[in-house]
């Protein structure tokens, strides 16, 4: 007699009004939208830090910069070699968070009492997004550096006999970054 049974959408299944009645309620679009623009919003300060550091450490790198493009490297060459350095440390630091999941995960099961599993491949697999998520880092992180390491000017380098190659608008940028 206390069971009432009606139609429901199915997406409002896992995060709409049909899980006020069930055993075990799930989340609300609100808590999801909140987590995702933190976890957003953490993902693009630790790229605007991988920014800051790549051009900071772009003065150390002037002078390597300088004697490629002196035994013939070609600017789309930098651009690449940079971005692939970039996408490089994007692939293993996925790798090395997803490792200290699956090494997390099982006491923090314990600690929160909630059956949460990570999947890789299949239905709810993750390895798609992570694969899409590790290019979009790694390129967006590597673009600025590339394109201002790519630009440095051999001959104003080298004569200079410092290793520093600060260009005007980046300590500039880097104030702005912090």
């Amino acid at each position: 007699s206390g069971n009432d049974w009606k139609l429901v959408n199915v997406r409002a299944v896992h995060l709409g009004h049909a899980q006020r009645d069930a055993m075990t309620p799930g989340n609300d679009r609100q808590t999801l939208a909140t987590f995702t623009i933190a976890a957003l919003l953490i993902l693009c300060m630790g790229c605007v830090n991988f920014v800051n550091l790549a051009t900071a450490r772009a003065s150390q790198r002037a002078r390597e910069v300088a004697l490629r493009k002196v035994l013939g490297a070609t600017r789309k060459q930098l651009i690449a070699q940079f971005i692939g350095e970039s996408m490089l440390v994007s692939t293993l630091s996925m790798l090395t968070a997803l490792a200290l999941i699956d090494l997390i995960l099982p006491a923090f099961r314990a600690y929160a009492g909630v059956d949460l599993t990570l999947e890789y491949v299949g239905a709810g697999g993750i390895l798609l997004p992570i694969f899409a998520l590790v290019l979009i880092v790694g390129a967006a992180g590597g673009f600025y550096p590339a394109l201002y390491l790519s630009r440095f000017q051999p001959a104003r380098i080298l004569k200079a006999n410092v290793s520093s190659a600060e260009a005007r608008g980046s300590v500039r940028l880097r104030q702005a970054l912090v």
